[in-house]
């Protein structure tokens, strides 16, 4: 993704955004960039949980499940961006509707 189409989708005002992709890295990649500008990207994928992009080795307790990762980033009073890879299997189960409408 060119990084003039990223920026234009993050100044939206959105604060929820779904990019369908066979290729989550390269999209992992394209965010990249964002972080020498000073904002905070944190990446979630399944069994691993979450953590800051420039801090992979370093994980966020509590986030493993999905419902663990949709509260804290419902619980955060800072800014950021966060690429939860693979999430898009996990919205099958309609329990968690409730818990990214806290977000919303």
């Amino acid at each position: 993704m060119q990084q003039e189409n990223l920026k234009k989708i993050l100044q939206t005002g959105y604060k929820l955004i779904t990019l369908e992709t066979n290729n989550p890295k390269q999209i992992i990649n394209d965010f990249r960039p964002l972080v020498r500008e000073g904002k905070a990207i944190y990446i979630w994928e399944k069994g691993i949980g979450l953590y800051r992009m420039e801090a992979s080795h370093i994980k966020i307790p509590n986030t493993t499940t999905p419902e663990m990762v949709i509260n804290h980033i419902r619980q955060s009073k800072l800014f950021g961006i966060y690429l939860l890879v693979g999430f898009s299997a996990e919205l099958k189960d309609r329990n968690l509707i409730p818990f990214l409408d806290q977000i919303i």
